[in-house]
Parts: structure tokens; C-alpha cells; sequence
């Protein structure tokens, strides 16, 4: 089954430092192994991303591209010219891991985009309220929402993934986590708590955000809505007893 819903990881089996010429290698290994398999019509979006220190930087706006030859040389001239500014930067840091991460697109008819405004990186890499349920694991199992957390203490973790910060702060039985996106001048995004009846199954929780009851059953969402209602109206007592008196006699039967 094609998956258009999680993003894919495309990098080179060796761990080599950055230059031009490996972020053409990796370009035209992603078009040989990956791109060429995909069917004539199928677009993807694509970004180019490097690890500095235990975090990660965008070498490249998300493209909208197809596995033609001229998409990938425009792919490649606008990652080489993007290098060119940003190797200044970071020529004397600690850069490594370049990589590629793609998603192909359901919608044939999205035409092909390339983009170099900033405000388009923003736009398409920030989660929205509609991702809490779509986009972040399915899971309380921090291991999989990121091969580079990092532990302040026991209780409080973070990592930064498309320039948002996701931070976590766990209960002492482990059976709760409050989760924390904002980006990265820490205005808030969103926030919401999962939690879970046992440590023994991270794929069964419920998280809550806002008046919302998301419930994971082992990975399988089910959802629950809390609704404002009205109790019933509390009368007045009767000052004067009166014997007109209605009775009544309920049965219920199975």
C-alpha cells in the first residue's frame, strides 16, 4: 500500500561530511533508488536536512517536485546554491548526517512547486491542531518520536525537528507525559497530555487536548468529545405539605 501519510528518510549508507559533491550523490542516489520506482504521475514533497550537534537544520525549503530529470537538476542547483551561503555559517561546526526526507503526494493535479521564501518553510513544516492526531506518533513511547531526544532530567526531554521544539514532561510512574510544541522562540503551538493505565503498553493511552479525548488502542485511535450540558433545575420546596400524591410503580425487564 503507497503511504501518503508519513514523511520517509532517504540518506547515503556512509556518514560523510558535507561538500557538493555528496549532496549531489545523495540527489542522484534518491533519483535512482527512489524517484525512478515511483509512477510517472506521482509527485512528492522533498527537503534536504543536516544534523548540527543534537539538532537539525533545513538545507532546503519542502519542494513539490516529480522523478523527472529536470526536477532533480533543479533539485540540485537550488541544494548547491543554498550550500554555498550556508557553509560560511557552518563550515566550522560540527555538521553531519545530510539527508533527505520525502512524501509522496495523493493528488496528482498539485502542480510542481519550487520554493524559496521563507515564509513557505513556516507554512508547511509547522503542526497544526490538526496534526495532533495525524502527524505525531501513536505512541507514548518517546524512542519513536525521535532518534535524537535529549534528557534534561528524568522527568523533562526535548528535541527539535523542522524548527519546531517538542518538550516532555513525565510523571514519576512514567504513566503520563505532557507534551509541549513551540517553536523556536518558544511561542506555543499547542500542547496536550497522553496518558496510560499501565507502563507495560505505550501504544494504549488517551491523549487529551483541549475539550478533546483522543483514545489509542494499541496504535488505533478512537475519538470522544466533551460537550458542555446544563443540569436540571433545582425546585423550589414547598412551603405547605400537600397529600395530593402521585406514586408510581417502574419495572424493568431483560
Amino acid at each position: 500500500m503507497t503511504n501518503f501519510t508519513n514523511w520517509t528518510i532517504f540518506k547515503l549508507d556512509k556518514n560523510l561530511p558535507i561538500s557538493t559533491m555528496l549532496i549531489t550523490l545523495l540527489v542522484n542516489s534518491f533519483w535512482k533508488k527512489v524517484a525512478r520506482k515511483l509512477d510517472k504521475n506521482q509527485k512528492f514533497r522533498i527537503q534536504a536536512q543536516f544534523k548540527l550537534g543534537f539538532n537539525y537544520r533545513s538545507l532546503s525549503y519542502i519542494q513539490i517536485l516529480d522523478n523527472s530529470t529536470k526536477s532533480k537538476d533543479i533539485f540540485i542547483k537550488l541544494l548547491l546554491d543554498r550550500w554555498e551561503i550556508q557553509s560560511s555559517k557552518y563550515h566550522d561546526l560540527d555538521v553531519d548526517e545530510l539527508f533527505l526526507r520525502y512524501k509522496l503526494i495523493k493528488d496528482s493535479k498539485i502542480p510542481i512547486t519550487i520554493n524559496n521564501d521563507p515564509q513557505d518553510l513556516i507554512e508547511t513544516t509547522r503542526l497544526t491542531e490538526k496534526d495532533v492526531d495525524l502527524d505525531l506518533p501513536h505512541t507514548m513511547d518517546l524512542n519513536l518520536w525521535s532518534d535524537n531526544i535529549t534528557f534534561i532530567t528524568k522527568n523533562a526531554a526535548f528535541f527539535i525537528k523542522n524548527d519546531l521544539k517538542h518538550t516532555f514532561v513525565i510523571n514519576n510512574d512514567n504513566t503520563k507525559i505532557e507534551v509541549k510544541i513551540t517553536d523556536l522562540e518558544n511561542n506555543l503551538v499547542f500542547e496536550f497530555s497522553d496518558t496510560r493505565e499501565s507502563v507495560n503498553s505505550s501504544d494504549t493511552f488517551q491523549r487529551i487536548f483541549k475539550k478533546e479525548t483522543i483514545s489509542y488502542v494499541n496504535g488505533v485511535k478512537n475519538n470522544s468529545f466533551m460537550n458542555d450540558t446544563k443540569f436540571i433545575t433545582k425546585l423550589a420546596k414547598d412551603k405547605v405539605f400537600s397529600f395530593n400524591v402521585i406514586t408510581m410503580d417502574l419495572e424493568t425487564q431483560l
